[in-house]
């Protein structure tokens, strides 16, 4: 009896399988010592949206996660979001993320069924890190090294 119960509790989890389709997805890899790219995948139905939302989840990653298997494997912004908040939504909404973008080129753009015109955009960003961490600390975002 105990196995019957547990082949029918087997077979009715395989049968449910729902299909997960994510939403954003984000890895790295480092092009030189100044410049890294970050492949980034986010759902949006127009290219303005999904332009926006890889450019705020690249440059999440590059603050305040990090970029695992580049030279900045640790966030470049010490502490939560919470703290520096004003600054990276400035720093986003106002355009200051374009300066340090090199290359900003479309992989493949797919159609997702989730919701009516939801297309996954996925999007190879290469941003000049070096010159972004001068910025920072020319911003006062971040101190210099040995102060």
């Amino acid at each position: 009896m105990k196995y019957i119960l547990l082949a029918v509790l087997i077979i009715s989890s395989v049968s449910c399988k729902v299909a997960y389709i994510p939403s954003e997805s984000v890895s790295a890899r480092q092009e030189s010592s100044y410049e890294m790219s970050v492949n980034v995948s986010v759902l949006a139905s127009t290219d303005k949206e999904a332009n926006l939302l890889c450019m705020t989840k690249v440059f999440e990653n590059i603050f305040f996660i990090g970029t695992p298997n580049t030279i900045n494997n640790l966030p470049m912004l010490e502490g939560a979001k919470s703290e520096y908040s004003s600054f990276f939504d400035s720093f986003i909404t106002k355009g200051q993320y374009a300066s340090f973008v090199t290359s900003n080129s479309d992989i493949d753009n797919i159609v997702v069924k989730k919701t009516p015109r939801t297309i996954r955009y996925n999007k190879r960003i290469t941003v000049n890190v070096q010159s972004l961490k001068l910025y920072l600390t020319r911003e006062g975002v971040v101190r210099k090294f040995g102060y």
